[in-house]
């Protein structure tokens, strides 16, 4: 996996807030697997299948690990060296020592990122799950 620098996190963390102009840098600056972990969590097929064609296995695991519990895909990621992006996963859903280990690991910028994309799966969640009802039903 390539190296991602503190900032390239801290964009990505802006453009999972919906923040177009971050979008647009990481997608005009190599980084169009960041976005397309967005898309996935919003329930785009192509973004899954993106990731395989472009030989990113790494960040589907991570989406769907994120975006579905999926411990299944947690297990691949902690098998194929991609603890850090479990430990994320971890620390979205509260699992113990996660926190304390990002934060120990001196990984600020994934511990923001962390926090940002629980924010994002809160709001899919209530965006997907809404029912809309008449005032007069």
């Amino acid at each position: 996996m390539k190296a991602y620098p503190a900032k390239i996190f801290l964009a990505w963390a802006e453009a999972i807030d919906g923040n177009e102009k971050f979008i647009q840098w990481l997608l005009q600056n190599g980084y169009p697997e960041l976005i397309c972990v967005i898309d996935f969590l919003w329930g785009s097929t192509k973004a899954g299948n993106w990731f395989m064609t472009n030989k990113m296995p790494q960040w589907r695991a991570f989406a769907e690990y994120v975006g579905d519990k999926n411990e299944n895909a947690r297990q691949w990621l902690l098998i194929n060296g991609y603890d850090h992006l479990a430990l994320v996963g971890d620390a979205i859903y509260n699992k113990s020592g996660a926190l304390q280990a990002l934060d120990k690991k001196g990984l600020p910028e994934l511990l923001i990122l962390a926090q940002i994309l629980n924010k994002l799966l809160y709001k899919i969640e209530f965006d997907t799950n809404l029912v809309y009802r008449s005032p007069l039903s």
